[in-house]
């Protein structure tokens, strides 16, 4: 085989890249409409509605009593 058998034609590189933008084309599509604002909502409130409010507060609760000064030196910045 020469080096010209194993390079590929301009349609082989175009056809990937056609390819490729259509692959990014729909991961894009995707994205946008996981994080579109309504989405974004809809999220929160099944997370909420289905009892993510109490494992946040104990979560915090939790958090605050195993690292007590970093809450107490934000707690004061927000007072000052």
């Amino acid at each position: 085989m020469t080096d010209h058998d194993n390079q590929r034609s301009s349609e082989e590189i175009e056809k990937d890249i056609h390819q490729s933008r259509e692959r990014l084309d729909s991961t894009l599509n995707e994205i946008e409409e996981r994080f579109s604002p309504q989405q974004l909502l809809n999220t929160s409130y099944d997370y909420l509605r289905h009892g993510g409010a109490n494992e946040f507060v104990a979560n915090l609760g939790t958090t605050i009593k195993q690292n007590p000064l970093p809450f107490l030196v934000t707690t004061a910045g927000w007072a000052g």
